[in-house]
């Protein structure tokens, strides 16, 4: 999305991330891969940290679902307040 240009066509963006530890074992996990082979995919794209600058909302995954969730309803709440005075000022 966001290496595509396609987040402009967007009022906000949310980036979901987690460490780069965590990346690297969720992937090689997920997709059986060794870590240089791993490593080399992740070198392939946008560093998370460079994603995280185009965000409006981030959510951290680094810590499981519970916190993940936590965060994105707090995000989804945010969004709401924003959605909410908009419409006020209409």
């Amino acid at each position: 999305m966001i290496e595509s240009g396609g987040y402009k066509r967007f009022d906000k963006l949310i980036v979901v991330h987690c460490r780069a530890d965590v990346q690297l074992e969720r992937l090689m996990s997920r997709s059986n891969l060794s870590r240089a082979e791993a490593e080399r995919r992740i070198a392939a794209q946008m560093p998370q940290e460079e994603k995280q600058k185009f965000a409006d909302y981030l959510i951290d995954t680094s810590d499981g679902f519970e916190a993940a969730r936590r965060n994105a309803v707090e995000v989804y709440e945010r969004l709401s307040q924003e959605s909410k005075k908009l419409t006020e000022t209409v």
